[in-house]
């Protein structure tokens, strides 16, 4: 019996070692997956970022292109003698 006992020891103990094993590496995996996915999350956001601000350079470049230095000049005299200015905005030009 008492070899019987040995046995069923090293058999539970090996079942443990299994058990332990089989907890600890899922949860390696998981870490694994959380980390792929918040570096993978981090990449999508430094992409949308530097999607963004390629965009904006982009329209600001053709806004520039478009404006008649002559006719900035007028409004801007025409803001500096008036009594009051409104400035009124919508979406990003807000």
């Amino acid at each position: 019996m008492a070899a019987g006992h040995l046995q069923r020891g090293s058999g539970e103990g090996s079942r443990k070692s299994e058990l332990t094993a089989s907890r600890t590496e899922p949860r390696s995996a998981d870490a694994a997956l959380a980390a792929g996915a918040s570096t993978s999350a981090s990449n999508m956001i430094s992409a949308v970022v530097a999607r963004l601000a390629y965009q904006e350079a982009r329209s600001i470049e053709a806004t520039a292109r478009t404006i008649s230095l002559d006719e900035l000049e007028r409004a801007a005299a025409a803001i500096r003698q008036a009594d009051r200015v409104i400035v009124v905005g919508f979406g990003s030009s807000a």
